[in-house]
C-alpha cells in the first residue's frame, strides 16, 4: 500500500527553484552528453548560469510569464539551456521531436506528421515562440503563427548584445502555475496537450526517487527521447531533482547500435536505467558475443521498465544475456504510468523479485484474473506486477459503467482510476474532455484495464484497443505475443 498524501515533504516551489537548489548544493554534478563523435559535460552550476543567459535572449524576443514556448531540439546542452530559460521566465514549455527544413513532396510521411503535430500544439497553446536547431521553412498550409527562432541562425547570435540590456526581473511563480505541456503522439486518438503544474511534476519526481531509494551516489544512463514523458522526467528532470550525475545520448545513437547504452553503463559505472520493454529486448538481441567481454555491469542496481506492455520473457532474456557481465539479479522495477499523471503511478520496489501471475486466458477475457498452472500459451498468459502505487497516490479498479462505475475487488478486471498530487491540470483547450477524464477533479480515468492483487497493480490492456470477440475481451498485445511464438511469424 502507498503512504498517504500528507507524507509528501516540502518541495521546491518551481522547476527553476529545483535547478537553483541543485546548482548550490551539487554544482559539480550534471549531464554528460554523448554523441558518435564527442562528449561534453554540463554541470548543474553551469546549467543555472547559461540558462539565465538564454532567458535574457528569450526575453528580448518577447517571452513573458504565462507564455508557452515549444522546443524542437535534440538531446544536448542547448536543449537544457533553452528548457530552463523558459522556466526562469515563468513560461510553460512543450517539447516536440526536432524537425528539419520544410515539408516537400519527397519528404517522409513522418516528417509531414511532425509538422501536423507542431501545428496542432502551436494552435492549442497559442505559443509565443518555437525554438529549433536549424531554420524552419514552415509550410503555409499548417498555419503556424508563432515566431520561429533557430539556434544555428545569425538572428540568435545577434540577440547577444540586445539581451545584455535585459535584466531578469524576479518572477513570482506559484507551485500551481503551468510548467510543462506534454503533447501526446495521438496514437490512440487526436493529439492532445496535457498541462502539468510545477507541483504536479515535482511531486512525481519525489515519489519516484523515494520508491527507488535514490542517493547522490547514483548515476543515470539514458537514451530516451526528451519529448516523451518517460524521457523528460526520468532522464532530464529527475537527475536535477535528486542531484545525481546522468549520461545522456540521443535515441538514434541507441537505435543504430543498442549496445552503446550498456557500454555507457559500463564505462561510467551507471546505477540507474529506464526504458520500454522493446529496448531491453532489442539490446539483448543485438549485442554481439564479442561485445559482452567489454561490458562490466555490476554497478547497475535498477532497471525501470514501463511506457508499454511488459513481457516477463523479455526481462528474463535480458538478465540471462548479461549475467556474465556482472549483472545483478532482481534489478528490474516494472512500472505503470501515463502523461496525465505526470509520468509514474505505480512502481515495483527495488531489489525484489518481479511478481508474476499465470492466468487463464478464458477467465481474463471475461474480466476475472484466475491463476492457473496451465503451461500452454494458447490457454494461459503471464502478467507482471507493475508494483504498488507510489507514496501519496491512490489506485482503484472500477467497473466499466462511466461515472457510476462500481469499485471492484481484488482479481476483478476493470478500468484503472488514479488519484494523487501528480494528476494533470487538464487538456489544453479541451474542457469537455478534461471533465470527462478527471472525475470530480480527483480521480483520473486512465482508459487502461487492469486489476489489483494485495496492493499490486497488473495491467491487462488499453480500453480503446480491446478486441471483443463473441462477448470476450482480448488485448492486442496478447494476440501479438502469441503470434510471435508461431514458427515463421516475423516479430
Amino acid at each position: 500500500m502507498s503512504m498517504p498524501l500528507q507524507i509528501l515533504p516540502e518541495l521546491p516551489k518551481s522547476l527553476a527553484d529545483m535547478l537553483y537548489k541543485a546548482s548550490q548544493e551539487s554544482p559539480q554534478k550534471g549531464f554528460r552528453f554523448l554523441s558518435r563523435k564527442a562528449e561534453s559535460f554540463v554541470s548543474f552550476g553551469e546549467l543555472w548560469e547559461k540558462s539565465q543567459n538564454y532567458a535574457r535572449k528569450l526575453s528580448a524576443l518577447g517571452v513573458v510569464q504565462g507564455d508557452s514556448v515549444i522546443i524542437l531540439l535534440p538531446t544536448g546542452a542547448a536543449f537544457s539551456y533553452c528548457y530552463f530559460a523558459t522556466q526562469l521566465l515563468g513560461a510553460s514549455c512543450c517539447v516536440l521531436p526536432a524537425l528539419q527544413g520544410a515539408v516537400k513532396a519527397s519528404n517522409s510521411a513522418s516528417s509531414f506528421a511532425g509538422y501536423q503535430r507542431l501545428a496542432r500544439a502551436s494552435q492549442l497553446l497559442n505559443s509565443k515562440l518555437i525554438i529549433s536547431e536549424q531554420p524552419l521553412e514552415t509550410p503555409a498550409e499548417f498555419n503556424i503563427s508563432a515566431k520561429c527562432i533557430a539556434l544555428n541562425d545569425t538572428v540568435w547570435d545577434d540577440l547577444e548584445e540586445e539581451s545584455n540590456a535585459h535584466e531578469l526581473s524576479s518572477i513570482e511563480v506559484a507551485s500551481t502555475d503551468i510548467a510543462i505541456i506534454q503533447a501526446t503522439s495521438g496514437s490512440t486518438g487526436e493529439p492532445k496537450c496535457i498541462a502539468l503544474s510545477h507541483q504536479n511534476a515535482l511531486s512525481n519526481l519525489w515519489q519516484i526517487g523515494t520508491r527507488l531509494e535514490v542517493t547522490k551516489e547514483d548515476i543515470g544512463v539514458s537514451w530516451l527521447p526528451l519529448f516523451h514523458d518517460m524521457g523528460l522526467f526520468s532522464s532530464f528532470l529527475f537527475p536535477i531533482f535528486w542531484q545525481i550525475d546522468c549520461v545522456l545520448m540521443t535515441p538514434m545513437h541507441f537505435l543504430r547500435r543498442p549496445s552503446v547504452w550498456l557500454k555507457a553503463v559500463s564505462d561510467y559505472k551507471g546505477t540507474l536505467i529506464a526504458a520500454p520493454n522493446f529496448a531491453y529486448s532489442l539490446v539483448a538481441e543485438k549485442t554481439k558475443d564479442a561485445e559482452l567481454e567489454s561490458l562490466e555491469l555490476s554497478s547497475l542496481r535498477m532497471a525501470m521498465c514501463g511506457a508499454e506492455a511488459i513481457r516477463y520473457e523479455t526481462l528474463q532474456a535480458f538478465e540471462n544475456r548479461f549475467a556474465s557481465c556482472g549483472l545483478a539479479q532482481n534489478i528490474f522495477t516494472p512500472s505503470y504510468g501515463l502523461a496525465e499523471a505526470s509520468v509514474c503511478v505505480s512502481l515495483h520496489s527495488v531489489g525484489q523479485a518481479v511478481k508474476t501471475e499465470r492466468l487463464s486466458r478464458d477467465s481474463l477475457s471475461e474480466g476475472e484474473a484466475i491463476i492457473t498452472i496451465e503451461a500452454n500459451t494458447s490457454a494461459a498468459t503471464t502478467l507482471i506486477s507493475c508494483g504498488s502505487a507510489v507514496d501519496g497516490t491512490e489506485l482503484r479498479i472500477v467497473s466499466d459503467d462511466g461515472d457510476d462505475g462500481q469499485l471492484l475487488p481484488d482479481g476483478q478486471v476493470g478500468e484503472i482510476w488514479v488519484s494523487g498530487p501528480s494528476l494533470m491540470q487538464g487538456y489544453v483547450g479541451l474542457e469537455a474532455l478534461t471533465q470527462a477524464t478527471l472525475n470530480d477533479k480527483k480521480w483520473l480515468k486512465t482508459g487502461d484495464y487492469g486489476y489489483l492483487r494485495e496492493g499490486q497493480l497488473f495491467v491487462t490492456g488499453r480500453k480503446k484497443e480491446v478486441i471483443i470477440i463473441r462477448g470476450h475481451n482480448y488485448a492486442p498485445n496478447d494476440i501479438e505475443w502469441v503470434a510471435a511464438e508461431v514458427l515463421g511469424v516475423l516479430k
